[in-house]
Protein backbone atom coordinates (compact mmCIF):
# COMPACT_ATOMS: atom_id res chain seq x y z
CA UNK A 1 0.00 0.00 0.00
CA UNK A 2 3.08 2.01 0.73
CA UNK A 3 4.50 1.96 -2.19
CA UNK A 4 1.28 2.62 -4.34
CA UNK A 5 0.09 5.77 -2.27
CA UNK A 6 4.00 6.92 -3.28
CA UNK A 7 4.45 5.64 -7.21
CA UNK A 8 1.00 8.26 -7.27
CA UNK A 9 2.64 10.72 -5.24
CA UNK A 10 5.75 10.23 -7.93
CA UNK A 11 3.92 10.50 -10.50
CA UNK A 12 1.80 13.58 -9.89
CA UNK A 13 5.59 14.90 -9.34
CA UNK A 14 6.93 14.28 -12.34
CA UNK A 15 3.81 15.83 -13.88
CA UNK A 16 4.46 18.79 -12.25
CA UNK A 17 8.18 19.01 -12.59
CA UNK A 18 7.17 18.25 -16.70
CA UNK A 19 4.98 20.90 -17.36
CA UNK A 20 6.82 23.36 -15.54
CA UNK A 21 10.09 23.18 -17.56
CA UNK A 22 7.95 22.78 -20.78
CA UNK A 23 6.46 26.24 -19.73
CA UNK A 24 9.63 27.53 -18.90
CA UNK A 25 10.88 26.35 -22.59
CA UNK A 26 8.29 28.22 -24.13
CA UNK A 27 8.83 31.12 -22.01
CA UNK A 28 12.47 31.39 -22.88
CA UNK A 29 11.48 30.90 -26.63
CA UNK A 30 8.47 33.35 -26.97
CA UNK A 31 9.31 37.76 -27.62
CA UNK A 32 6.88 38.47 -25.37
CA UNK A 33 9.51 39.70 -22.34
CA UNK A 34 11.75 41.57 -25.19
CA UNK A 35 9.04 42.89 -26.39
CA UNK A 36 7.91 44.25 -22.86
CA UNK A 37 11.09 45.44 -22.38
CA UNK A 38 10.76 47.09 -25.59
CA UNK A 39 7.76 48.94 -25.02
CA UNK A 40 8.48 50.10 -21.29
CA UNK A 41 11.76 52.09 -22.72
CA UNK A 42 9.76 53.70 -25.40
CA UNK A 43 7.24 54.27 -22.87
CA UNK A 44 9.36 55.79 -20.20
CA UNK A 45 11.23 58.22 -23.17
CA UNK A 46 8.33 59.10 -24.51
CA UNK A 47 6.65 60.16 -20.74
CA UNK A 48 9.41 61.87 -20.02
CA UNK A 49 10.18 63.95 -23.20
CA UNK A 50 10.86 67.54 -23.02
CA UNK A 51 8.62 69.99 -24.68
CA UNK A 52 11.04 72.51 -27.26
CA UNK A 53 9.05 75.19 -28.61
CA UNK A 54 9.41 74.14 -32.42
CA UNK A 55 10.12 70.28 -31.49
CA UNK A 56 7.25 68.94 -31.26
CA UNK A 57 6.25 64.88 -31.30
CA UNK A 58 6.09 63.21 -34.76
CA UNK A 59 4.14 59.99 -35.77
CA UNK A 60 2.63 57.99 -38.01
CA UNK A 61 0.63 54.88 -37.66
CA UNK A 62 4.19 53.04 -37.75
CA UNK A 63 6.84 55.35 -36.42
CA UNK A 64 6.70 57.99 -33.47
CA UNK A 65 9.60 60.28 -33.02
CA UNK A 66 10.22 63.56 -29.93
CA UNK A 67 13.23 65.14 -28.81
CA UNK A 68 14.46 63.47 -26.17
CA UNK A 69 18.04 63.65 -24.24
CA UNK A 70 20.62 61.58 -25.33
CA UNK A 71 24.31 60.02 -24.61
CA UNK A 72 26.15 60.79 -27.81
CA UNK A 73 29.08 58.97 -26.19
CA UNK A 74 27.54 55.80 -24.55
CA UNK A 75 28.99 55.39 -20.95
CA UNK A 76 29.78 58.90 -20.49
CA UNK A 77 27.88 61.96 -18.48
CA UNK A 78 27.68 63.86 -21.64
CA UNK A 79 24.00 64.45 -22.49
CA UNK A 80 22.89 66.56 -25.04
CA UNK A 81 19.29 67.00 -27.06
CA UNK A 82 18.90 64.44 -29.62
CA UNK A 83 15.84 62.73 -31.30
CA UNK A 84 14.47 59.29 -30.87
CA UNK A 85 12.50 57.56 -33.33
CA UNK A 86 11.02 54.02 -32.59
CA UNK A 87 9.34 52.32 -35.94
CA UNK A 88 8.54 49.24 -36.93
CA UNK A 89 10.83 47.65 -40.10
CA UNK A 90 8.19 45.19 -41.97
CA UNK A 91 10.86 44.18 -44.44
CA UNK A 92 12.63 42.44 -41.15
CA UNK A 93 10.00 42.11 -39.13
CA UNK A 94 11.65 44.24 -36.28
CA UNK A 95 10.64 47.32 -34.37
CA UNK A 96 13.54 49.13 -33.72
CA UNK A 97 15.36 52.34 -32.43
CA UNK A 98 17.17 55.46 -34.42
CA UNK A 99 19.08 57.92 -31.81
CA UNK A 100 20.61 61.04 -33.53
CA UNK A 101 21.52 64.38 -31.90
CA UNK A 102 18.98 67.30 -33.12
CA UNK A 103 21.17 69.00 -34.50
CA UNK A 104 22.07 65.66 -36.87
CA UNK A 105 18.53 64.91 -37.46
CA UNK A 106 18.16 68.72 -38.41
CA UNK A 107 21.12 68.07 -41.20
CA UNK A 108 20.23 64.89 -42.07
CA UNK A 109 23.30 62.82 -41.04
CA UNK A 110 23.39 59.49 -40.48
CA UNK A 111 22.02 58.26 -36.66
CA UNK A 112 24.37 57.75 -34.06
CA UNK A 113 22.73 54.23 -32.65
CA UNK A 114 20.37 52.32 -35.10
CA UNK A 115 19.30 49.16 -33.50
CA UNK A 116 16.73 46.06 -33.67
CA UNK A 117 14.90 45.92 -30.18
CA UNK A 118 13.12 43.04 -31.01
CA UNK A 119 12.47 40.45 -34.23
CA UNK A 120 9.61 38.05 -35.15
CA UNK A 121 7.23 40.72 -34.56
CA UNK A 122 4.19 40.72 -37.46
CA UNK A 123 2.58 44.18 -37.24
CA UNK A 124 2.73 47.34 -34.98
CA UNK A 125 0.17 50.05 -34.66
CA UNK A 126 0.73 53.20 -33.01
CA UNK A 127 -2.08 55.71 -32.08
CA UNK A 128 -2.22 59.22 -30.35
CA UNK A 129 -4.65 60.77 -27.94
CA UNK A 130 -6.27 63.85 -29.22
CA UNK A 131 -8.54 66.21 -27.35
CA UNK A 132 -10.85 68.58 -29.65
CA UNK A 133 -11.25 71.41 -27.59
CA UNK A 134 -14.73 72.31 -28.81
CA UNK A 135 -16.22 69.27 -28.19
CA UNK A 136 -14.29 68.04 -25.09
CA UNK A 137 -13.59 64.76 -26.54
CA UNK A 138 -11.08 62.26 -26.25
CA UNK A 139 -10.11 60.07 -29.64
CA UNK A 140 -7.26 58.24 -30.66
CA UNK A 141 -5.85 59.28 -34.15
CA UNK A 142 -3.36 57.73 -36.54
CA UNK A 143 -0.92 60.23 -37.21
CA UNK A 144 0.22 63.25 -35.20
CA UNK A 145 0.11 66.31 -35.25
CA UNK A 146 -3.45 65.71 -36.42
CA UNK A 147 -4.61 67.77 -39.49
CA UNK A 148 -5.49 71.46 -38.63
CA UNK A 149 -8.67 71.91 -39.25
CA UNK A 150 -9.29 75.18 -41.39
CA UNK A 151 -10.73 77.93 -39.72
CA UNK A 152 -9.68 76.96 -36.18
CA UNK A 153 -7.39 79.68 -34.48
CA UNK A 154 -6.47 76.98 -31.73
CA UNK A 155 -2.76 75.22 -32.91
CA UNK A 156 -2.68 71.53 -32.50
CA UNK A 157 -0.06 70.58 -28.94
CA UNK A 158 3.47 69.47 -29.43
CA UNK A 159 2.46 66.48 -27.95
CA UNK A 160 -0.64 64.24 -27.93
CA UNK A 161 -1.86 63.49 -24.50
CA UNK A 162 -0.74 59.84 -24.80
CA UNK A 163 0.24 57.39 -27.13
CA UNK A 164 -0.84 53.83 -27.49
CA UNK A 165 1.49 50.54 -29.36
CA UNK A 166 -0.06 47.67 -30.23
CA UNK A 167 2.89 45.07 -31.01
CA UNK A 168 1.61 41.76 -32.57
CA UNK A 169 3.93 38.61 -32.76
CA UNK A 170 4.01 34.24 -33.21
CA UNK A 171 3.98 32.65 -29.66
CA UNK A 172 6.17 29.37 -30.14
CA UNK A 173 2.61 27.65 -31.04
CA UNK A 174 2.18 30.20 -33.90
CA UNK A 175 -0.75 31.84 -32.33
CA UNK A 176 -0.65 35.64 -32.66
CA UNK A 177 -0.56 37.43 -29.59
CA UNK A 178 -0.79 41.13 -29.22
CA UNK A 179 1.00 43.73 -26.76
CA UNK A 180 -0.57 46.84 -25.64
CA UNK A 181 1.08 49.54 -24.08
CA UNK A 182 -0.46 53.24 -23.54
CA UNK A 183 1.69 56.25 -22.23
CA UNK A 184 0.44 59.60 -21.23
CA UNK A 185 3.39 62.52 -21.85
CA UNK A 186 3.61 63.84 -18.42
CA UNK A 187 5.53 67.26 -19.40
CA UNK A 188 2.77 70.26 -19.93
Amino acid sequence: MATALAAVIMGGLYASVAAGMTAWRRMQEAPSLEIMVALERMGRQFANAPVFAGLPCQGTDSRVGFPALIQPEPGTDIWTLGWIEYYYDPANEAWCLWEQTYGGYLTETEPLLRRTLVTGISAVTLEYLSLDEETQQHTWISSWPPPEDEGSEVAAPAYPLAVRATVVAEDPRGRSVSYLKSVVHWVR
